[in-house]
């Protein structure tokens, strides 16, 4: 279950097609109208997971955990347990440090608290670009694109449409163009011209 205007969950169908999972996605963006979801998962979480067996999943981090460990890609969490670790680090950073600064950049309607917002995003965004991960690596984990790579290019391309400048901030500006390249954005980008 996910929601089309949610960046944490409308592109998890297309990350489950990239590893080799038929996932079935259903958009619950009315949550209220959905009757088996709101049964299913009365804390209307989203993103939510349903498998074949009924095991059940809400959380972002989890469930896309859930789907790279289930499929043909394993590695694209990592290849090793360091690896692994700093893409679980990364994608937490995005889904909760990330979403938290960005809320009021969408949500609210006062002047002052997008300013507020997209001055915390650019802070964020500051330290990416100076963290160890692009200074020393191409990408944020290591030298080949993982899925919290995917994630932060998302997040990163919303708030860059949202007026947060980036073009000063070198290793980052370098680290967007070199994912813009992967195919799974280049889909995902093809179905939502926004990100």
């Amino acid at each position: 279950y996910y929601t089309n205007r949610s960046p944490r969950s409308n592109w998890l169908t297309d990350l489950g097609t990239y590893v080799g999972l038929d996932i079935v996605g259903v958009c619950v963006d009315d949550l209220c109208k959905s009757p088996y979801f709101s049964t299913e998962f009365p804390l209307k979480k989203n993103p939510s997971l349903v498998t074949s067996s009924g095991f059940k999943l809400t959380e972002t981090v989890a469930i896309i955990r859930y789907i790279i460990s289930k499929s043909e890609k394993p590695y694209f969490f990592g290849s090793n347990i360091e690896v692994r670790a700093s893409c679980l680090s990364w994608l937490s950073v995005f889904n909760m440090d990330y979403m938290n600064a960005a809320r009021d950049m969408f949500f609210n309607e006062t002047r002052e608290a997008k300013q507020l917002s997209i001055m915390k995003v650019r802070s964020l965004l500051e330290y990416v670009n100076d963290s160890v991960g692009l200074v020393e690596r191409k990408y944020l984990c290591c030298n080949v694109i993982l899925v919290a790579d995917i994630f932060a290019f998302k997040l990163v391309n919303i708030a860059t449409s949202c007026g947060v400048e980036i073009s000063d901030l070198k290793r980052l500006a370098l680290y967007m163009n070199n994912v813009r390249l992967h195919s799974l954005i280049i889909k995902v980008t093809e179905a939502s011209p926004l990100l």
